[in-house]
């Protein structure tokens, strides 16, 4: 106990608290020596932590794999857990595996990428109050959900220098792969859901506060929310960015992982989605000798020729219906030559229609998907995505609320 008292001294002495799971595992065995899925792991007894290991400046190491990997807590990452070796990695080449003792074990026993930081912290004009409102805001958004890695961490620290960094921590598992493939489709969709809920907390408190918070990743700069709003590297640059690759084949598969027939909480309808199998290359290419061709629709009839998404199965008053091609045509041609012909422009291709309702969602120039509404003029029409996955993510987390209408109009419960 009392070296262990000496390890917790030392790590504090840098700067930072040692995890309770990797404390507990020095109580209950004093290290240990096993294999963690394919990776072979020494955990070093506490006397072998203790002497000097000057590998790397500020990083206390603590097991390896018996060979030439090390793993450590960086004191300069609040005791992040780093992979380096012996011989070859420098200090700024170290692996980062999160803050988590258990979640870097299950991390090497799944095989899977390590994990990045993301900081968000306040500018220095925060007062105490505005301090405590944040815990408060971290500890609920900790609280919402069942989070990928860890919850997110509220940070309070002082540096050497004496600057404060007031913000939140969250880890993010690697999504990609060193070719930049995606590793877990789905988790990084989840992960992507995990930051845009972060974001949305923090937008709100600074609209409340009118303090600006800033984002890094890694230590990198990656944006800014000001007055509330995010700006465009962390909206386009980081969000959109990381949204984009999540194509059309995840939200479909979004779809077709819900029940055949399913109802909503306390709700007596049914509904159900419907999605056909691909187009065929001949019906597709008969919508390109009528308008220019577009990549995304493309994609979308490759997953699907037409689908009926939260279809109301017993009135047929609710629901998505993503028109075929030669529908598109025929919906298209319908449009621009009915009352409101003058709101359409060249491009627009009118390629989803709301069963029940008139109103249609448009595809622009630009990938832009729009609501058209039968009543009003363009300027009016809202904006539903940024693309047709950005929509049909949107559209698969409200449940098929209408998350564009001010109105608040919801599905039939």
């Amino acid at each position: 106990m009392a070296e262990i008292d000496s390890l917790v001294a030392l790590a504090r002495s840098m700067g930072f608290e040692l995890d309770a799971e990797y404390l507990d595992l020095l109580r209950e065995s004093d290290g240990a020596d096993r294999m963690v899925g394919d990776t072979a792991l020494v955990v070093w007894p506490v006397d072998q932590v203790l002497e000097a290991h000057d590998r790397y400046e500020g990083v206390l190491l603590f097991a390896g794999d018996g060979a030439n990997t090390v793993y450590g807590f960086d004191a300069r990452a609040g005791g992040e857990i780093v992979e380096g070796d012996w011989i070859g990695l420098g200090r700024d080449e170290l692996i980062r595996h999160g803050r988590s003792f258990g979640g870097f074990l299950e991390r090497l026993a799944r095989g899977e990428w390590p994990v990045a930081s993301l900081l968000a912290y306040l500018d220095d004009r925060s007062t105490d109050e505005h301090v405590t409102e944040l815990e408060r805001v971290v500890a609920e958004l900790a609280g919402s959900r069942t989070w990928c890695t860890a919850p997110p961490e509220f940070v309070d620290q002082v540096e050497e220098a004496g600057d404060r960094t007031v913000g939140i921590l969250h880890e993010i598992e690697a999504g990609r792969d060193e070719q930049g493939r995606l590793l877990d489709e789905q988790r990084d969709r989840a992960q992507l859901e995990e930051v845009e809920a972060i974001v949305a907390a923090l937008r709100e408190f600074g609209a409340a506060t009118d303090l600006d918070i800033a984002f890094e990743l890694e230590q990198d700069p990656v944006g800014w929310i000001e007055h509330g709003e995010p700006d465009d590297a962390l909206r386009i640059g980081l969000l959109e960015a990381w949204r984009k690759p999540l194509g059309i084949p995840a939200a479909l598969a979004r779809f077709r992982e819900l029940p055949e027939v399913f109802r909503f909480d306390g709700s007596p309808f049914r509904h159900g989605c419907r999605l056909a199998g691909p187009a065929e290359p001949a019906e597709i290419a008969e919508v390109w000798t009528v308008h220019a061709r577009r990549a995304e629709l493309e994609r979308l009839w490759a997953e699907t020729r037409e689908a009926e998404l939260y279809l109301d199965l017993d009135y047929g008053q609710w629901g998505l219906r993503l028109l075929s091609p030669q529908r598109l045509l025929e919906r298209t041609r319908m449009s621009r030559e009915g009352y409101h012909a003058s709101e359409y422009r060249e491009h627009d291709l009118c390629f989803a229609e709301f069963v029940g309702d008139s109103e249609l969602l448009v595809l622009t120039a630009d990938g832009t998907v729009l609501v058209a509404l039968p009543l009003d003029g363009r300027e009016d029409w809202p904006v539903a995505g940024d693309s047709i996955p950005d929509f049909l993510h949107r559209y698969r987390d409200a449940d098929s609320a209408l998350f564009w209408d001010t109105s608040g109009q919801d599905a039939p419960r």
